[in-house]
């Protein structure tokens, strides 16, 4: 269980609703979203490109 000791070290440390408020917009983290699905979808790509590769030499190789 915590204690008021326990909180007021959290509370020194956890952003609060004031630190919050000056940051950035929900237009702006869309936006932020937006550019890191892309960059995951870039990612899943070439994982995926280089399995299938993978698979073709695999069968080539005849393992």
């Amino acid at each position: 269980m915590l204690n008021n000791e326990d909180i007021q070290k959290l509370s020194a440390v956890l952003a609060t609703k004031e630190d919050l408020k000056d940051f950035y917009t929900k237009s702006d983290m869309d936006e932020r979203f937006g550019s890191l699905q892309t960059a995951i979808d870039g990612l899943a790509k070439l994982v995926t490109d280089f399995r299938n590769e993978h698979v073709i030499i695999h069968k080539r190789l005849k393992f």
